[in-house]
């Protein structure tokens, strides 16, 4: 039976935050408001078929679904794992640019296979989660993913790494993990200005741009690339000062 205009299953009130002080993006309660006056909102984006134009261009943010895939789950209402699975397609291709780098690096893809399959699972368990410790995914979610993220795909790095050598080249600028991790966003520069970038990098001693790629494309932690490098902290301190030193020029 079609759910195209049905109501929901509770009320329309919208339930309020746990933790004290804590409140949603006045645009996810407008849009939690809207929903509740327009359901077609919702279920038109999981009734249609995957290529339709408005599962495509769902207008409404994430911490929205999050909020209606609980209270649907909550009143045992199977449309809300629905929800689920749309949010996982959603966010498919975020999860696939930060594993990327491990499938490059691992030989033969089976830890970078299992850091996804992990991901996804993960979200199947904290997405429809009531607990106060998952609710701030209806407040910042792409905070929450990109935490989840890192959690899972950090120690997956680590065991890469253990067999397979550091070699950090200029294609390793190619890697697109989260924007707001790197010093540089790629894609706001012209071509002209990634090449002279390439060609800074390319000017830096091997150390000192192998430690500043981790550093600041990677997500390395100082610690993570002194135990890679066998140096120590104040080392790889040095070295990102030193680098980025020589790279001021052209950052200005």
């Amino acid at each position: 039976m079609s759910t195209r205009g049905n109501a929901f299953p509770f009320d329309r009130t919208i339930r309020p935050l746990q933790k004290p002080g804590r409140s949603r993006e006045p645009e996810v309660e407008a849009q939690i408001q809207q929903v509740f006056d327009n359901p077609r909102l919702l279920w038109d984006i999981l009734e249609e078929p995957d290529d339709f134009p408005a599962k495509r261009t769902c207008p409404l943010k994430e911490e929205t679904l999050v909020y209606f895939l609980r209270e649907l789950i909550r009143h045992g209402d199977e449309r809300g794992w629905q929800i689920v699975e749309f949010l996982k397609d959603r966010v498919a291709g975020y999860i696939w640019k930060c594993i990327q780098p491990l499938y490059k690096r691992d030989r033969w893809g089976s830890r970078a296979q299992e850091c996804e399959e992990d991901i996804l699972s993960r979200l199947t368990e904290v997405l429809p989660s009531m607990e106060l410790s998952h609710e701030f995914w209806e407040v910042r979610f792409w905070c929450c993913l990109r935490r989840l993220v890192l959690n899972i795909v950090r120690p997956k790095r680590r065991e890469i790494q253990t067999t397979v050598p550091i070699e950090v080249s200029l294609n390793d600028l190619e890697y697109q993990e989260d924007r707001d991790a790197r010093l540089i966003d790629r894609h706001t520069l012209t071509a002209y200005q990634r090449a002279i970038i390439a060609e800074a990098l390319a000017q830096l001693p091997d150390h000192e741009r192998t430690a500043f790629v981790l550093f600041h494309y990677h997500e390395f932690t100082q610690q993570e690339i002194a135990e890679q490098m066998s140096v120590t902290d104040r080392t790889v301190r040095n070295w990102l000062s030193h680098a980025e030193e020589r790279l001021k020029a052209w950052r200005d």
